[in-house]
């Protein structure tokens, strides 16, 4: 069977009631050099036999692998070790792309990738209503994740397409079985010193629907204490810009508030510590505002191990 260019990467948990729009919109598609790569991270739903009825269909190329339950993070590591293709991307269980992506994915690359320049792509999303949620300076040709989120600090959301090269180098570390971290530093750090073409159109649509990460992105911070920890850790190695510099020190702060760990032996010197103290219990009290008002009472604070400050060290160059 003939490589592929493109992997498309689907991470799904008990998602079968919505993984019929993104194959749909999949075996669509103007250009099929592509793999569509499952992994199904413990579904005790009819998520395999709905795959291999796709697979039986023989309309794309699918490949399904099934894992015991590791999470989000646990599930891209898997999306990332099993692809062979030159670019990858993601394309989450209730989301799906353009019929046309994969074509202008494919002929943007070939026509202007630079491998030693670009670390990739990125397009815009829109939402179920067909409104954009991504914005691009006018005429911009190349970006980086870390101007779109933190030099410009826009509130948008965007589509990122690498090279395989670019996100296989490490994985996501599994820390004390927690089964979700954010993933946007790891976009940073795949990006490096390179950039990524600009697609300035929505090829990618989102539904936010109320199982999703997105939509209870407050309790994630309740309930993955420490891979919440971990990622404002490395935040603060990667932030530059004054302001989000000191927004990332109060959110790294109520992490140790959230995670139950003693902020004056963490990563923040004592003068931070007590510079930031009350603007981090502030985001704290204001977390859990948010919380009670969505889930109608107020959060539980699980307690952690001693050493989550060592684990989440050992883990840094993860």
């Amino acid at each position: 069977m003939v490589k592929k260019t493109l992997t498309i990467f689907t991470p799904t948990y008990n998602r079968a009631y919505t993984l019929s729009r993104c194959y749909n919109a999949l075996k669509n598609q103007t250009s099929l050099d592509f793999v569509w790569l499952v992994i199904d991270d413990g579904s005790t739903d009819e998520t395999a036999e709905l795959i291999r009825f796709y697979q039986r269909e023989n309309e794309i190329e699918i490949v399904y692998y099934y894992q015991e339950n590791m999470g989000m993070h646990g599930a891209h590591n898997a999306g990332i070790r099993l692809a062979d293709s030159l670019l990858w991307t993601i394309c989450d269980s209730d989301d799906y792309f353009s019929e046309n992506a994969v074509e202008k994915i494919i002929d943007m690359w070939r026509q202007k990738g630079d491998p030693e320049r670009h670390a990739g792509l990125i397009c815009k999303i829109s939402d179920q209503n067909g409104n954009s949620i991504s914005e691009f300076l006018p005429d911009e040709e190349e970006v980086t994740t870390y101007e779109l989120n933190y030099t410009r600090a826009m509130r948008c959301d965007f589509r990122p397409i690498y090279l395989l090269s670019a996100v296989n180098q490490d994985f996501f570390p599994i820390l004390n079985d927690e089964h979700y971290m954010p993933c946007g530093y790891k976009y940073i750090e795949n990006e490096g010193n390179r950039k990524l073409l600009v697609i300035n159109e929505a090829l990618y649509h989102v539904e936010f629907l109320s199982d999703g990460c997105t939509t209870n992105k407050v309790k994630q911070f309740f309930t993955y204490p420490i891979g919440f920890l971990f990622v404002r850790t490395k935040m603060l190695g990667i932030l530059r810009e004054p302001k989000t510099l000191r927004r990332g020190k109060i959110q790294y702060l109520a992490s140790c508030i959230i995670a139950r760990q003693n902020m004056f032996r963490g990563a923040l010197g004592c003068p931070d510590v007590l510079k930031y103290l009350i603007p981090a219990y502030l985001y704290y009290i204001r977390s859990c505002l948010r919380y009670k008002k969505q889930y109608k009472h107020f959060p539980h604070r699980k307690a952690n191990p001693d050493g989550v400050f060592d684990l989440i060290r050992d883990n840094l160059g993860s």
